[in-house]
């Protein structure tokens, strides 16, 4: 089963020590292609990377700490065109992508010090 994420745009309300925030996570994994070789092969694995988020809410200090199978240029070049409006600005963030043979990219969590969230894809 082929599975495509083109777009998916977040709202995101939680309460702490009485205040409300709302976020909204724009990101597409569109530009996350997997190689055929590894499609077809049996290929389970997780990018991890780490990034901070700059004055205009998109990931910058973008570094690998898990990248087997996908260049680190690709995933670099796909994390900056994400967009976290409402984190603090230069908060650090882990972001785990999980991709399951035959099923594709299949989890996607994102930790840090403003948001903690997993998303079954």
């Amino acid at each position: 089963m082929k599975r495509a994420v083109l777009f998916i745009i977040m709202t995101i309300t939680f309460c702490r020590l009485f205040h409300a925030a709302s976020m909204k996570i724009f990101f597409s994994l569109d530009c996350l292609t997997v190689p055929e070789m590894i499609k077809e092969g049996n290929a389970s694995f997780y990018l991890v990377y780490r990034f901070k988020v700059n004055d205009e809410f998109r990931p910058t200090e973008i570094h690998k700490i898990i990248a087997p199978l996908i260049g680190v240029d690709k995933v670099k070049l796909c994390l900056k065109a994400w967009k976290f409006e409402g984190v603090g600005k230069n908060g650090e963030f882990t972001m785990v992508l999980c991709w399951k043979h035959s099923m594709g990219w299949t989890s996607l969590s994102i930790i840090g010090e403003d948001l903690d969230i997993s998303i079954k894809l």
